[in-house]
């Protein structure tokens, strides 16, 4: 109604507000990760890595999974943001532990990372 009492037949303020998201909309993520670098059997240990820490995520929304898709060699990771997270620490110390292993007559010297 405007001031004199007449009814307005138009709106005269539009209020936008957005959809509120639930905490497991928010918690869920997706994330890719090449593999194509990783020989078969080494990219199996690193599964089961991921497997048996995945594992440990005992709340429902931070477990989640991984599909390899081989023909790309390409990892997809959903679930929750942690565990997500988590699946690219592993890949990512995994390909660290790799570089780092001594090669054939030369000894491995640590790192300064390596000493704390």
């Amino acid at each position: 109604m405007d001031e004199q009492g007449h009814f307005i037949s138009e709106p005269n303020a539009i209020f936008l507000v957005p959809p509120k998201q639930t905490d497991q909309e928010d918690a869920r993520s997706v994330r890719a990760f090449t593999l194509r670098d990783i020989p078969e059997p080494e990219r199996n240990q690193l599964f089961e890595l991921i497997k048996m820490e995945g594992d440990q995520l005992k709340a429902p929304l931070l477990g989640g999974d991984i599909h390899f898709h081989k023909e790309t060699g390409i990892c997809v990771a959903t679930g929750g943001k942690a565990y997500v997270e988590m699946v690219g620490s592993l890949i990512d110390a995994f390909r660290e532990g790799r570089h780092l292993r001594p090669v054939v007559g030369k000894p491995y010297s640590p790192k300064p990372q390596d000493e704390k």
